[in-house]
């Protein structure tokens, strides 16, 4: 944005555009945060991940890891929906515990240890683990098999590949069940979903 206001004669420094959005945030735009936060952590369902940022300047050793946080409404929430972002030097459960202190409800997250921790501190959370994640775990198993063994995947008949053509299974099953009403989603999948076969 420097170069272009500078193409057009206009200097503007990148630290006073950064000043400026530093005024905005701590005066204007953190009320309106608080209060999606307050409407975020009043649904029954919360999203919760967490990825690696580099951060310039905290006090610390340079390439030092930081991390952002996302909280989000799930793909069924009726109206808007809410993404929020929480910057955190750390990862330890007590950054979740604190933005999710007022939810009560199902947090779908990752396996993270630190999300199992939250649900043990506070028991109005209950953790709900994301398909995603472990259907990776079982690939992933599925690829370090068939490296050692020079066998391409997958292997038929294998506790991994039956975990995937389950994974699979509900995935299907989920995009067909997608439009129906939560109440009528969970009966069809307590019907038509059966881990042990």
């Amino acid at each position: 944005m420097e170069q272009e206001f500078a193409r057009n004669d206009l200097v503007i420094s990148r630290a006073n555009m950064a000043n400026w959005m530093i005024y905005s945030t701590e005066h204007y735009f953190s009320l309106m945060y608080d209060l999606l936060k307050s409407i975020l952590c009043k649904q029954h369902v919360v999203q919760a991940d967490e990825t690696t940022c580099n951060v310039v300047r905290d006090d610390r050793p340079a390439g030092t890891k930081s991390y952002m946080h996302v909280y989000r409404t799930n793909a069924f929430q009726k109206g808007r929906q809410i993404v929020l972002y929480k910057y955190s030097p750390g990862r330890g459960h007590k950054v979740a515990a604190e933005f999710l202190e007022n939810f009560h409800g199902y947090l779908e997250t990752d396996a993270f240890s630190g999300y199992k921790a939250l649900e043990k501190e506070q028991t109005q959370i209950t953790a709900a683990f994301c398909w995603a994640h472990a259907r990776r775990d079982f690939s992933d198993a599925l690829k370090a098999v068939g490296a050692k063994s020079g066998v391409a995947i997958p292997q038929e008949g294998s506790v991994a590949a039956q975990a995937l053509a389950k994974i699979a299974e509900i995935y299907h099953l989920e995009g067909l069940l997608k439009d129906f009403s939560p109440e009528e989603r969970l009966r069809r999948r307590q019907k038509e979903i059966t881990l042990h076969r």
